[in-house]
């Protein structure tokens, strides 16, 4: 994926210039800076009725009602078009006719069904994905402090990409894998298709690659990464550490066998919360501490240390009253946990 760098003042932050680039725009305007011309041109020309016509103003109604529709829920879609006061929503019925709604979504593509790889799962969405996803980079990664981590989009039907997740909100949906800033906004993302025929390289490990594929190697130093316990390992975090990009995760015990620390169950009945257990590897430079909290904790850094320690206010049960504890400040922000 190549990345668009907008041109900067020398001296101002990324962040600071993406600032004032959209300070001046509406939010329809700045939603307009990522659904680009390109990109409706694109959903236009693709899709499998011949005599089917969609201006641009029909798609951008189309997507505003799919929006809505979101979080301004009824029972049933028909709903939206009737004139009753108590269900229908003149927004809807008057931007578009409830038949020309269903036409667009019977007949609407992202992709060309006439070369379908077979291969790719995701093919009908993978044009959409490749061009959304320059939008999103377009001024190139302007956060300092990163994060890796799965989103589910909900979703019932059968299609072969389709993931089921126990334990989790969203139990059954698509799977995707994103890149996102300490405040929320998507830089990079990559469905999850299942297995592939690399198996050389950890799941994990493929993710951070693939998704960090847009930050040029010359400024990994100007970056923070932070995951959780999924992609953690000693020998991501070596091999992060040797492309000099900065990275922390919490860390399954499992991955931590050659570090001797204290165990687990010992410190759960011993130790008070707060206390911690530590070791560092010189040769490599990775840190890894195991620290008693609700149940003990292990996190792992290629870059930080323990100290500064901070205090912190937790209630206990057995004192009935809150009480101070020794908290990890700089190991992984609040956020990244």
């Amino acid at each position: 994926m190549s990345t668009i760098v907008h041109k900067r003042e020398p001296g101002k932050s990324n962040e600071h210039y993406v600032a004032e680039c959209l300070a001046n725009k509406t939010v329809p305007q700045v939603f307009e800076d990522f659904l680009s011309e390109k990109l409706k041109d694109t959903i236009i020309e693709q899709h499998n009725k011949i005599n089917f016509l969609l201006t641009k103003e029909e798609l951008k109604s189309f997507i505003g009602i799919l929006l809505l529709s979101g979080y301004h829920r009824l029972p049933h879609e028909n709903m939206y078009w009737e004139q009753a006061p108590d269900v229908g929503v003149p927004l809807v019925f008057n931007s578009m006719s409830g038949n020309s709604f269903r036409e667009i979504k019977r007949f609407i593509h992202l992709n060309d069904n006439s070369k379908i790889d077979r291969n790719d799962k995701m093919y009908k969405l993978r044009l959409y994905f490749e061009i959304l996803k320059k939008e999103f980079g377009k001024f190139g990664v302007f956060h300092s402090e990163l994060s890796i981590d799965e989103m589910m989009v909900r979703y019932y039907r059968k299609p072969s990409a389709k993931m089921f997740l126990r334990g989790k909100p969203i139990k059954f949906g698509y799977k995707i894998w994103c890149l996102t800033s300490s405040n929320g906004f998507l830089y990079n993302f990559s469905p999850n298709c299942g297995k592939t025929d690399n198996k050389q390289e950890p799941l994990g490990a493929r993710v951070i690659n693939e998704l960090t594929s847009m930050i040029p190697e010359s400024e990994y130093l100007n970056y923070k990464l932070f995951f959780d316990n999924f992609f953690t390992s000693v020998d991501t975090l070596i091999t992060r550490g040797k492309s000099k990009m900065k990275a922390t995760g919490t860390i399954r015990e499992i991955r931590t066998d050659a570090c001797p620390l204290i165990d687990s169950k010992r410190m759960a009945k011993e130790k008070d919360r707060g206390f911690y257990d530590y070791m560092f590897d010189k040769e490599n430079e990775v840190l890894v501490v195991k620290w008693s909290d609700n149940k003990p904790v292990c996190v792992a850094t290629n870059y930080s240390t323990i100290t500064p320690l901070s205090s912190t206010k937790r209630y206990s049960p057995a004192k009935k009253k809150e009480i101070c504890h020794i908290s990890l400040k700089n190991t992984m922000p609040i956020w990244a946990a």
